[in-house]
């Protein structure tokens, strides 16, 4: 699954996975966070502490930019922080796609049925930060049932290049 723990590697190399690529970039952690926040109530955190693996949290609390540390702080952080794997699947299936849409560099997203696992306010709230995210070189299609989805795409699209 899209939102299962992956090797850290050396994180002086060139990420090797979504989650590698996501704990090195600052900017696009935060700007997860900040839509899962918005869309659950909760801070997306990427967790180093295991010996070999990066692992999805997800915490109450705003991280204070130790939680990429190894110090005390990081680790009462984390430990207080929920594994993603405890959340419901809509929950996962919204923070996966996102992650690895968002960590990408791709011309071309081909997704089917984006809206399993989701209420239809969280499939349109996912349509919308899908479409709204993407630069003017790229392109979205989605395979779906799912009108709230749908919605989501339009209310986020400045042209009217969706098609259904």
């Amino acid at each position: 699954m899209l939102t299962d723990d992956r090797n850290r590697g050396d994180l002086l190399l060139r990420a090797e996975n979504v989650l590698a690529h996501i704990f090195k970039d600052d900017k696009l952690r935060r700007a997860i966070s900040d839509i899962v926040h918005d869309a659950f109530g909760v801070y997306l955190t990427i967790d180093a502490l295991s010996q070999q693996d990066l692992r999805i949290r997800l915490s109450d609390t705003a991280p204070s930019g130790d939680e990429q540390n190894l110090n005390e702080a990081a680790r009462i952080f984390h430990a207080k922080a929920r594994h993603i794997k405890e959340a419901s699947d809509g929950v996962q299936a919204f923070i996966g796609i996102l992650c690895a849409v968002l960590s990408g560099d791709y011309r071309a997203i081909l997704i089917d049925e984006p809206e399993a696992f989701l209420h239809p306010p969280l499939a349109r709230k996912l349509g919308y930060q899908l479409t709204s995210e993407l630069k003017s070189e790229r392109c979205l299609m989605a395979s779906t049932h799912s009108a709230d989805f749908l919605i989501g795409c339009l209310q986020a699209s400045p042209t009217s290049g969706l098609f259904a």
